[in-house]
C-alpha cells in the first residue's frame, strides 16, 4: 500500500497525533495519545543534521541521474508490544548517496513523512491504518537542508519504525514479516532551509540545476515476532 506520508512541526507548535504513527515526524518534540488518551512526549531526533560522509558505493534502489536511495535499519526482527497494541520500533535509516560522476544539490526532505511509504506484509493481510485530520498535515514541500554531495558522498537521516511516520497512522498489529519501501519524488519540494553559522536564517527557493527525479528504496524485510514473557 501506499501512503502520502506528511507530519510537520511550525516553530513553537505541537501536532498532536495517536501512538504508533510510522517513521518520521518533524525536528522538534511530537505530542501523541495512548490508549487512554493521556498525552505521551517524544523528543525530538538526536540526529537534526545528519552529516554528509564519504562512503564506498553500497546497495539500495535503482539509481536515477546519479543518485541513490538506500534503506536499511539497526535491526531486521522486532518484537510485538506488550500489550499488543503495535510492534517495538526499529531505527530505520534512509540514505542519499551520490554514485555518479558529478557534485550535486540535493533538496534532502525536512521531514521523512513527506515520501511515500509502500508497505505489505507477506501474506497479504490488510495493515490497519487510520487518516490523520487534515489541518494536521504539515507543510510538506520544504528541504533541510540542500546537500551538496561529491561523487561517492552521502547524506542519512533516521526515525524510528514503527512510529511518527504517516497521515495513514499505520500499525503492526500481527507479527509477521513486512516488506517496505520509500519513495523520494524533487518535484515535492520547492524551497528549503537556509542556515548562516549553524543558525536559521529564511526559506529560499530550490535553484535551477538541483537534481531532479523519483527514487525509490530498496526493500527492507522486516520480522515481527511475538511477545513473550
Amino acid at each position: 500500500m501506499k501512503a502520502m506520508i506528511v507530519t510537520k512541526l511550525k516553530s513553537a507548535a505541537v501536532v498532536v497525533l495517536a501512538l504508533g504513527v510510522l517513521l518520521g515526524g518533524g525536528w522538534g518534540v511530537l505530542t501523541y495519545l495512548n490508549g487512554e488518551g493521556a498525552a505521551l512526549a517524544v523528543p525530538r531526533d538526536t540526529e537534526t543534521k545528519p552529516e554528509t560522509e564519504t562512503k564506498p558505493e553500497q546497495e539500495g534502489g535503482k539509481a536515477v541521474n546519479g543518485l541513490k536511495l538506500i534503506l536499511t535499519a539497526d535491526k531486521l526482527q522486532t518484537v510485538m508490544k506488550a500489550d499488543g497494541s503495535n510492534a517495538e520500533p526499529v531505527k530505520l535509516k534512509l540514505t542519499f548517496a551520490n554514485v555518479g560522476e558529478k557534485e550535486m544539490q540535493v533538496a534532502v526532505p525536512l521531514f521523512f513523512s513527506s515520501m511515500a511509504l509502500d508497505l505489505t506484509r507477506d501474506d497479504k493481510q490488510k495493515i490497519l491504518t487510520r487518516l490523520l485530520p487534515q489541518e494536521f498535515l504539515p507543510d510538506i514541500h520544504r528541504a533541510d537542508p540542500l546537500a551538496t554531495l561529491k561523487p561517492k558522498q552521502t547524506f542519512s537521516s533516521e526515525r524510528s519504525f514503527p512510529s511518527e511516520y504517516s497521515p495513514s497512522l499505520e500499525y503492526l498489529l500481527k507479527p509477521g514479516v513486512y516488506h517496505l519501501k520509500i519513495t523520494y519524488d524533487s518535484k515535492q519540494y520547492t524551497r528549503y532551509n537556509r542556515y548562516k553559522d549553524g543558525a536559521y536564517l529564511d526559506q529560499q527557493p530550490i535553484p535551477p540545476g538541483s537534481w531532479t527525479g523519483t527514487l525509490t528504496s530498496n526493500e527492507l524485510v522486516l520480522k515481527v515476532v511475538p511477545f513473550t514473557k
